[in-house]
């Protein structure tokens, strides 16, 4: 009998299933957008704090900063991640406030979508591969400088 066991290559369209953990997730990225545009100290990178090294999405926020600001490279300089970043935020609240039969088929939309191209699991991939990149390359170090807000 074949195992009807297999690795899952749905993390979005999994994720969205949930209000609650879609409306968390949102709620996060409103927050740190709020904080940023506010000009507040932003939510913490929990891992830079605990490591002191960098994490995979670290400078994100600024990225999607600068992207706001019509600053594309400065946003790329950051994070290339950015503007995916702001897809995927904009998707996350749409997600939340949709009525739950509408977000379930657009989670079973996305998780088809997924599965067919295992479209998140390249982009887990590539953000590891640019993180490890970003610790072994001076030049693609975080960038030192304040963004201009």
């Amino acid at each position: 009998m074949a195992d009807s066991r297999r690795l899952s290559l749905s993390f979005l369209g999994s994720l969205l299933k949930t209000r609650t953990a879609t409306a968390i997730c949102a709620g996060f990225a409103i927050a740190q957008l709020f904080l940023m545009i506010a000009r507040l100290p932003a939510i913490p990178c929990w891992f830079y704090e605990w490591t002191g090294i960098p994490c995979p999405l670290c400078g994100i926020s600024r990225a999607i900063g600068a992207l706001f600001r019509g600053h594309i490279r400065e946003s790329f300089a950051w994070h290339p991640f950015g503007p995916a970043a702001v897809l995927l935020a904009v998707l996350l609240c749409v997600a939340a406030t949709l009525p739950e039969w509408r977000r379930v088929a657009l989670s079973r939309y996305i998780q088809r979508i997924e599965e067919r191209t295992a479209a998140s699991a390249v982009l887990m991939l590539l953000l590891f591969v640019f993180w490890i990149l970003r610790l072994a390359v001076p030049a693609l170090a975080l960038a030192q400088t304040t963004p201009t807000l």
